[in-house]
C-alpha cells in the first residue's frame, strides 16, 4: 500500500488517497488472484462539510487468458482506460470478420464508484450518495445510451437531534444492486457473484454488499442515543434475485439494540427477529402472494464492552 494513513489538511481542505496491490493466494499464473485498488477522498471542512470520493478496484487472474498474468500486470490495471474500445491489454481475434482486425476483451471483476457525503454538524444531519458501475463500458456511446447498464446505487441519511431532542436519531438507507433490465438483450455483470473469486470474499469474509447480487436493501432506524443509554429499534427489508427470478427471496428483520453505560463499561442487549420467504427461490407454479420457503429466527445477544487502551 502506498498513500496516506490519516487525512492530510491544508486550511479547510483535506485529502486521503491510497493505492493497494495484493496477491490473495500463493499460487502462480494463471491461477494466482490479485487485488488492485485506487481510492481517494477530498473534503472541504466548514460549517457544512462536503466530501467527494472515488474507488476503482479489480480482482484479476484466477484463470487462463492465454498469456501469463503476474503482479506487475495487475498493478497497472487502475491506470487503464475506462472504455473497452480504448483498452489494449487483451485481444481476441474476430473470426467472424477477420478484416476488422481485433476487438477488446476485459475479463476481470472490476468496480468503479463515486460517492458524496454532506454533513451539517449544527443541525446534526448527514446525507450521502454513492453510484457504482462494473467498469466494462464498451464506449462513451454505450455510457450515454444505457447509463443504467451494470450500475448500482446507494442513498442514505442520518439525522441527530430529531424533533429538537438532542438524543433522538433517525437513520434511512437504501441500496439498489438490482440487475440491469437490459440484461435481456446484453450480458450484464453481477456484483460479487463470480465463483472464481469466491464471490468477492477472502478466507470466508465477504467485502461485497451484504445483500448480494441482484438485490435491494432498505434500512430504517429510529431511537434514543446518548452517552449513557441506547434504545434503538430498527427494520431491515431485503430482496434477493429481484430480476433473475419471478418471485425473489425476501428477508425482513426487526431488531432492538439496547445499551447501558455504568462508569466506563457498556452492557449490551441485542434482539433480532428475522422472517424469510421463498428461500432457495420458489418454482414458477405458485401464486405471487403465496408464501413458500419460510424460515423464522430469533436471536438474542448479551455483551460487555470496555475500552482497555486508547
Amino acid at each position: 500500500m502506498v498513500g496516506t494513513i490519516r487525512e492530510l489538511r491544508w486550511r479547510k481542505l483535506g485529502f486521503n488517497i491510497r493505492y493497494t496491490i495484493s496477491q490473495l493466494d500463493e499460487l502462480v499464473s494463471p491461477d494466482a488472484v490479485f487485488f488492485t485498488a485506487l481510492t481517494g477522498l477530498f473534503s472541504y471542512h466548514s460549517s457544512t462539510e462536503i466530501s467527494i470520493g472515488f474507488s476503482r478496484n479489480y480482482l484479476s487472474g484466477g484463470f487462463d487468458i492465454g498469456i501469463p498474468w503476474k503482479m506487475e500486470d495487475a498493478a497497472q490495471l487502475i491506470l487503464e482506460d475506462l472504455f473497452l474500445i480504448d483498452k489494449n491489454y487483451y485481444y481476441v481475434q474476430n473470426l467472424d470478420a477477420p478484416d476488422q482486425g481485433l476487438w477488446n476483451w476485459d475479463p476481470w471483476d472490476q468496480v468503479l464508484s463515486g460517492f458524496v457525503s454532506i454533513s451539517i454538524p449544527t443541525v446534526g444531519a448527514n446525507v450521502y450518495f454513492e453510484i457504482a458501475t462494473g467498469d466494462h463500458r464498451a464506449s462513451r456511446g454505450d455510457l450515454l445510451t444505457q447509463p443504467d447498464h451494470n450500475s448500482v446505487a446507494m442513498f442514505g441519511m442520518r439525522k441527530y437531534g430529531f424533533f429538537d431532542h438532542n438524543d433522538l436519531v433517525f437513520v434511512f438507507e437504501y441500496s439498489r444492486l438490482i440487475k440491469s433490465y437490459s440484461h435481456i438483450f446484453r450480458a450484464s455483470g453481477v456484483f460479487g457473484a463470480y465463483d472464481y473469486y469466491d464471490y468477492s470474499s477472502y478466507e470466508g469474509r465477504r467485502w461485497a454488499a451484504h445483500s448480494g447480487a441482484d438485490s435491494d436493501d432498505l434500512l430504517l432506524m429510529f431511537g434514543y442515543l446518548s452517552n449513557k443509554w441506547v434504545f434503538l429499534p430498527g427494520f431491515n427489508y431485503e430482496r434477493h434475485g429481484v430480476v433473475s427470478y419471478r418471485i425473489p427471496e425476501v428477508k425482513m428483520e426487526f431488531r432492538l439494540d439496547t445499551r447501558y453505560k455504568y462508569k466506563d463499561i457498556w452492557f449490551n442487549l441485542y434482539y433480532e427477529y428475522q422472517h424469510e420467504q421463498h428461500l432457495g427461490f420458489t418454482n414458477d407454479n405458485v401464486y405471487i402472494d403465496e408464501a413458500t420457503g419460510l424460515r423464522f429466527t430469533n436471536t438474542i445477544m448479551l455483551g460487555i464492552e470496555k475500552i482497555i487502551y486508547f
